[in-house]
């Protein structure tokens, strides 16, 4: 299992069968193409069908990124000039799901997951602050964390949109 940290530059593992709680600096970001900036860098994360790439979202850059998990090579995936601000992401076959925070961005992504097209932005008058989502039975499951009231009160409960996947 592999997670980001948005304020520095290390991808962390967590070891298959390890203790709560242990994690490795597995990959920094220092030197290759995905340079950290002020703000929050990479939050979503996901891993292909194949084991072989992770595919990880620069929230403050709008750009997303493979990473070859044998070679740990970065490489920028071509949009072709779309950006993607993408906290959370969710992986179907060669469709990624970024949500950014105001919706959910569709990518179609190509055989080798180097270069995509959006296709699609969707919006919904439930989405609050969206942030991440999950895949299930053909509905996107969105979650609404209602940062936009940080240092506000929150309205209760805090919830989960149901959309059909776009």
């Amino acid at each position: 299992m592999f997670v980001t940290d948005s304020i520095n530059p290390t991808l962390w593992r967590i070891p298959s069968g390890a203790a709560a709680g242990t994690a490795e600096p597995w990959l920094s970001f220092v030197g290759t193409p995905l340079v950290y900036q002020a703000g929050f860098n990479v939050n979503g994360i996901v891993e292909t069908e194949n084991g072989r790439y992770l595919i990880v979202s620069q929230l403050n850059t709008g750009r997303l990124f493979r990473i070859e998990k044998d070679t740990k090579e970065v490489t920028p995936i071509d949009l072709g000039g779309a950006s993607v601000a993408g906290d959370g992401l969710e992986l179907h076959g060669k469709t990624l799901y970024a949500v950014e925070p105001t919706g959910v961005a569709t990518i179609r992504l190509d055989a080798g997951y180097a270069s995509g097209t959006v296709v699609s932005r969707t919006t919904d008058p439930s989405f609050d602050f969206t942030t991440t989502a999950a895949l299930a039975r053909g509905r996107l499951l969105v979650v609404n964390s209602q940062f936009g009231r940080l240092g506000g009160t929150p309205v209760l409960p805090f919830t989960v949109s149901s959309i059909p996947a776009p």
